[in-house]
């Protein structure tokens, strides 16, 4: 549900503030869920609330992030844009698969795997974004 929120919403953000922004906008508002899950979990443990409530802004912000990173692989790649798509595609699910694989394990007993797992990857967004910023803007 939040991905699908969020690739109805992200369109339109894009058109009103820019790639740049939206990328800024979905990476915080990912960071924000994994925040929330792990305080939450810290104060009152597992629980399906602490899932689902931060997994929804995680689950939106990932979405205006899919969506400026597709058109950001099929940019340079007027010709090959279905390629690009499908190849941004493929490796960002394989990257997801793998991960989820280490972090997620039979025995979920906890929301932080999840919600460090945002959180790193939030912040190494942001970090990338910084530093490519001329070329994204």
């Amino acid at each position: 549900v939040s991905l699908f929120i969020g690739s109805m919403m992200s369109g339109k953000v894009v058109q009103r503030i820019g790639v740049y922004k939206t990328n800024i906008l979905g990476l915080g508002l990912a960071l924000m869920g994994g925040l929330i899950m792990a305080l939450w979990y810290w104060c009152t443990g597992l629980s399906i609330d602490n899932f689902i409530w931060p997994m929804l802004l995680i689950g939106i912000g990932g979405a205006f992030q899919f969506g400026v990173a597709t058109g950001g692989s099929m940019d340079p790649f007027p010709e090959k844009a279905g390629a690009a798509a499908g190849l941004g595609g493929a490796f960002r699910f394989a990257f997801l698969s793998a991960i989820g694989s280490v972090v997620i394990t039979k025995d979920i007993s906890s929301t932080l795997p999840l919600s460090v797992t945002a959180v790193i990857f939030s912040l190494i967004g942001f970090v990338i974004l910084i530093w490519r910023r001329a070329d994204l803007v």
